[in-house]
Order: C-alpha cells, then structure tokens, then sequence
C-alpha cells in the first residue's frame, strides 16, 4: 500500500473524503502507523497522526465502547463496546472470522461492511460540517 491508494483529496472544493477502504487500511496497519509502514516515507507524522485521530474518533461514534486507541490485544477487553466496534476492532487485533463465529457474531460480512460505512459517513459528515463552520 501506498501514499496515493488512500489520498481522497476533491482538488475542486480541497476536501478530504474518506472511504471504507481507507479506513480498513488503517485497520489492517493500525499497530505499525507510525512507523510509516502505511505511508509514503515522504508522508508526515502530523498527517499520520490526523488519520489516525480521525479513526480513533470515527470508530468511537459508531457504538457505545470509549475508544481510546488500542490498549488491549485480549479481544475479550472490548466486550462491552458494540458489535460495529468489535468487529473493527477485530480486524485491527487480526482476529478472524472462524474466531468470530465461536464467539458468537454471525453475518459478520454484512456487519463489517455497514460499521466502515458508519465510520465513513461520520467523518465524511464531520470533515464538511467543520468546512461550513
């Protein structure tokens, strides 16, 4: 993956429009993203850390868990956090979807899907609310 896979930038309105599988990148390198193994080694720490903050907040919105960032690899610490929230989570731990099936989730494809369109909805509405303000 690189730089460009995930820029979003509109060059007519200088937006930033996320999409989901921007934020299932951010998933799958959540633990190394600042290391700058996600990004273009030209990219900034300063950007990396916005698109970070944006996942970290994004992920909060969509259930009722207080995500702080990732403090625990035990996926059993986020059981009080939604289903949209585990099974993001769950791709950030790398937990499969075997596992979660013992665990009791089921259309877990369907789930997944609808928690990054959540995501992507919140910070797309967020990012053109702070542009209008």
């Amino acid at each position: 993956m690189c730089y460009n896979d995930i820029v979003g930038w509109s060059v007519d309105k200088l937006t930033y429009t996320y999409t989901v599988g921007t934020l299932r990148q951010i998933a799958d390198y959540y633990c190394s993203l600042y290391n700058q193994e996600f990004f273009h080694p030209q990219a900034d720490l300063f950007s990396i850390a916005e698109y970070k903050a944006d996942f970290d907040m994004s992920l909060n919105a969509i259930g009722k868990g207080h995500w702080y960032g990732l403090d625990n690899t035990d996926f059993r610490a986020y059981r009080y956090f939604g289903k949209a929230q585990q099974i993001v989570i769950a791709d950030i731990i790398g937990i499969t979807d075997y596992e979660l099936r013992g665990l009791g989730f089921d259309r877990i494809s369907r789930l997944r899907g609808l928690a990054y369109r959540w995501m992507v909805d919140f910070l797309n509405e967020f990012h053109t609310d702070g542009e209008s303000s």
